[in-house]
């Protein structure tokens, strides 16, 4: 049945263990050193190129009337939305310790893998990476990835989940404490199963249904607290993406059919999934959040979605290329265009349709990430970076 997963505290240890010599899993720069060369707000904007450095605000008057726009009065005193690390873009918006450039955060570097980034993935601060060979984890304040535990050599395809990292095998899906390197059976007796996501306690999966079939699959969907699940959907063909928003779900196949179904664990199973949209093909990316689903197709310059509120179908304006990577949360969804001058991070809503640039870098991302305060990428030079929403 639908239900709240009960609030659990997870009490991480916070003890720096340090990797084994030779993994080449370093910490990221300090933030003194700064960032790499990289660039926020619009390929357009001169200001984009302006050095990665803290700013002093000027003294503040003491009155609102002496405050002038674009500065603005913030707990009684006058700051300048534009550069104030305290006050970045909006009246009490942190920065966390990096600069504010334009009203906007500036990113921060979380680790850099030698080997590069195989893998990335992150919840309520806490950041799986791996660089194909070891899987780490920084917990929340750290800097030094911790190593974990040998898993029979799987280094990819991982989630965090809550505060473990769960992985799965051919027969089952594990979690492993990062805290001690323990791992637990979450779901077992499964079909090579794959993680597709995790959101409010809720973990999904797809797994082969070879008694269906040839090429058969079903979506699942598994509470990690109560350790009970439920299959969301039969599909005849394999299923390409998934994305969940809430207690719904939207899968695409191969044969590109946008399914919507619904998120229940009963055992009783759900009702069938209904189709909302069909493609030509399978997208080449895919991303649902609340009121819209998205789609990217190779070679064509435009973010194509849905409106799952209105059916009415979405196309952005005309972009420098092809969307790359997609991403949603609960209120957005973010993608990557490259072009020759490096590479954008965009934010698309609803409420917001025409996409909005977060940070340019000349950098190429290979992974994009997000927990609820922050978007994570990881680039080709191995630096996983952390922007603030």
């Amino acid at each position: 049945m639908l239900r709240s997963a009960p609030l659990l505290v997870f009490a991480l240890a916070a003890a720096q263990v340090a990797c084994a010599t030779g993994s080449e899993l370093a910490p990221g720069p300090r933030d003194d050193e700064g960032p790499a060369v990289v660039s926020i707000g619009s390929p357009d904007d001169d200001s984009a190129t302006t050095a990665l450095a803290p700013s002093e605000a000027p003294a503040a008057p003491a009155t609102a009337a002496a405050c002038a726009a674009p500065s603005a009065v913030c707990g009684g005193a006058c700051v300048r939305l534009s550069d104030d690390a305290a006050n970045c873009g909006a009246c009490g918006r942190s920065c966390d310790g990096t600069a504010c450039i334009a009203g906007r955060c500036a990113p921060s570097s979380v680790v850099t893998l030698a080997k590069g980034v195989a893998d990335l993935d992150v919840a309520r601060g806490i950041v799986f990476v791996s660089d194909g060979v070891t899987p780490a984890v920084l917990l929340p304040g750290t800097r030094t990835p911790v190593k974990l535990p040998d898993l029979g050599g799987i280094t990819s395809g991982f989630r965090v989940v809550g505060g473990l990292v769960a992985f799965a095998d051919a027969a089952a899906i594990t979690t492993v404490d990062p805290a001690g390197g323990a791992t637990q059976p979450l779901f077992s007796g499964r079909h090579a199963p794959r993680i597709a996501g995790f959101t409010l306690g809720l973990l999904d999966w797809v797994e082969a249904a070879p008694e269906r079939g040839e090429g058969h699959e079903r979506l699942l969907v598994g509470d990690v607290y109560w350790h009970d699940h439920g299959v969301v959907a039969e599909s005849p063909e394999p299923i390409a993406f998934v994305s969940s928003v809430y207690y719904s779900t939207y899968f695409v196949t191969a044969s590109g059919k946008v399914f919507r179904a619904l998120r229940d664990t009963s055992p009783e199973g759900n009702a069938p999934p209904t189709v909302i949209a069909e493609l030509d093909g399978a997208p080449a990316a895919f991303a649902a959040t609340y009121g819209l689903v998205a789609w990217a197709r190779g070679g064509e310059p435009y973010l194509r979605g849905l409106s799952t509120r209105t059916q009415e179908a979405y196309t952005s304006p005309r972009l420098a290329a092809a969307p790359r990577l997609l991403l949603s949360d609960e209120a957005a969804v973010y993608f990557t265009v490259e072009d020759p001058a490096g590479t954008t991070v965009y934010r698309v809503s609803p409420s917001e349709p025409t996409p909005r640039s977060m940070w340019t870098t000349t950098d190429r991302l290979t992974h994009l990430r997000a927990d609820d305060r922050a978007l994570y990428f990881a680039t080709t030079a191995g630096t996983v970076w952390r922007l603030l929403k």
